[in-house]
């Protein structure tokens, strides 16, 4: 599961706080700050003052980009950096616009704006000595490198800023800059380095008075330390006592999104130690929680969560739904999901991906079992699925979700020529599923052959071939074709079939079939 992110540039940099931001019992505080924060910038529009202005609406940018409204953050970044660049206007409000519209390109995918932005708001800070506005570029500057894969330079620029975060006396930002330097660690595998950064960072916060951003980030930090935890028990305990402290902490800020993330990471330390009934017991407080945040992206990652816990129990109803559930949820924030991927070099396919594949994974497994309708139901939900997948595949490879809008006036793959068969190939860890679809009818055949084993012979098949005089491929070709085509055959033959379309999945489109 990704991570959930954290904040890189905050505009508390800046002076005045938001006034009316405090919300009502029940009410998302993020959704109550960004009312007050339009407010603001239709004040500060009346008043026609060029500065308040660009202040106001670099404060709604910060609220927006904590809902997940990226775009619309952009927008109002890339006003308030015009308005800003007027005669009079201070370093001290222009060095902080700098950054956040740097880190505002960075999340949409435009890394030539993004390093120029930073650079200037560098430089800005710098020569106002702005100490505090620096060390947050310089967190912005490690999250662009690690993107671009630079991970030793990300990491030096993490460490400079928590330097000057806590020469600034900014005890927040120094958690934080520790904290993204020790997801780092952890991805890399330096879990003993990411452990003691993420515990440093839970020290920081614990001094803290209680906020929302304290909350959220004593949970990100908490589960870092679940993630470097390895096999030692005493950080996943120490995790877990956090998770437990940020979530009554969200609970008494009224903070839904951050009680969420305590939940649902509080449900991980479970899954880690093997207690899928307490794992499920914070799992549905994350998803109560995200449903009343309103947050899609929230709501995506613990209801996909849920299906897991509920699969592993053999809940098989239970994690059906909650499959569907989370692919709703991510419908709604696909592109603002796929562009903060993007940015940070990841494919939305390899962290997406298992969300689809879960689902007509127990869609497969139930077709196996059940009746004449309920099987031919769950083999076309699970036709349907891998078409929505491929879907996003294309919107993946060519960072446009314009082919949504071409494949959405594509004829339905059912309606093929006659006498035609689509055949899926299906990979999964215990066996390949063959999804075949001829006309009106759809049917299911399985080869016990995992997919590592598929894997394996699909690279033995490319990597021969390769060696064009001779003929040491065949025998890998030949064991292909038993598992891929040999299954099939009594079918399509007994439909007539003329032609036959594959829809390749991983790993099979590195070789002709």
């Amino acid at each position: 599961m990704r991570l959930v992110a954290v904040a890189c540039f905050s505009l508390t940099v800046l002076t005045a706080p938001v006034h009316g931001a405090s919300p009502h019992a029940g009410a998302d505080p993020w959704e109550a700050a960004a009312r007050a924060a339009t407010g603001a910038v239709d004040a500060a529009r009346a008043r026609g003052n060029q500065a308040d202005l660009a202040e106001a609406l670099a404060r709604r940018a910060e609220t927006l980009q904590r809902l997940g409204h990226r775009q619309q953050a952009l927008a109002d970044l890339e006003e308030a950096a015009r308005l800003a660049d007027a005669p009079g206007v201070p370093a001290s409000l222009r060095a902080p616009l700098a950054g956040a519209l740097g880190q505002a390109y960075h999340l949409a995918g435009r890394s030539t704006d993004a390093s120029a932005a930073l650079q200037r708001a560098l430089d800005l800070a710098r020569g106002a000595g702005l100490a505090r506005v620096e060390a947050a570029v310089q967190n912005d500057r490690g999250a662009m490198l690690a993107g671009d894969g630079d991970q030793a330079a990300a990491l030096a620029a993490y460490a400079e800023a928590a330097r000057l975060a806590r020469l600034a006396g900014d005890t927040m930002l120094q958690a934080e800059a520790l904290l993204n330097g020790a997801r780092l660690r952890v991805r890399a595998g330096r879990r003993d380095e990411a452990a003691g950064d993420a515990r440093e960072a839970l020290d920081l916060l614990a001094a803290l008075p209680e906020s929302r951003e304290r909350a959220f980030h004593t949970a990100a930090a908490a589960d870092v330390l679940r993630r470097a935890a390895g096999s030692d028990p005493r950080r996943r305990d120490t995790a877990a006592q956090a998770l437990e402290a940020a979530a009554a902490m969200a609970a008494r800020l009224g903070d839904a999104r951050a009680a969420a993330y305590a939940a649902g990471y509080r449900a991980e330390v479970a899954l880690d130690a093997g207690d899928l009934e307490t794992a499920a017991r914070y799992n549905q407080r994350a998803v109560f929680a995200a449903q009343q945040a309103g947050s899609p992206e929230t709501l995506f990652q613990w209801q996909w969560q849920a299906a897991r816990v509920a699969d592993r129990a053999g809940r098989t109803d239970d994690a059906l739904a909650a499959y569907r559930r989370a692919l709703d949820a991510l419908a709604r924030i696909k592109s603002d999901y796929a562009a903060e991927l993007w940015a940070g070099r990841q494919s939305f396919r390899d962290e997406i991906g298992a969300a689809y594949f879960g689902l007509t994974d127990l869609l497969l497994r139930r077709a196996a079992s059940g009746d004449a309708q309920a099987r031919r139901e769950a083999l076309r939900e699970a036709q349907s699925v891998l078409e929505r997948f491929k879907t996003v595949e294309l919107e993946d490879y060519f960072r446009d979700d314009c082919v949504a809008r071409y494949l959405a006036r594509a004829r339905p793959v059912e309606r093929t020529a006659p006498r035609t068969a689509v055949v899926y190939p299906v990979p999964l860890p215990d066996r390949l599923d063959l999804l075949v679809s001829i006309g009106d009818d759809i049917r299911l055949f399985s080869v016990p052959v995992g997919e590592e084993r598929l894997r394996a012979e699909t690279q033995a098949l490319r990597r021969l071939l390769e060696k064009r005089t001779t003929f040491q491929y065949l025998s890998h070709a030949r064991r292909l074709h038993d598992w891929l085509v040999r299954p099939l055959e009594p079918a399509l033959a007994e439909a007539g079939v003329a032609a036959t379309v594959f829809v390749p999945e991983q790993p099979l489109r590195s070789v002709p079939l």
